[in-house]
């Protein structure tokens, strides 16, 4: 089992994303501008 992190999207403008080589984002069918600028 590898390890992973579970962020939710309203947390994710305040984590440092630099260090993931893959995220997953499931269920993410309605994003703000906010949340997508955050996941750019």
């Amino acid at each position: 089992m590898a390890p992973y992190d579970a962020v939710l999207l309203s947390d994710l403008a305040s984590i440092d994303t630099s260090r993931y080589r893959l995220a997953l984002v499931v269920n993410a069918f309605r994003l703000d501008a906010r949340q997508r600028r955050a996941m750019a």
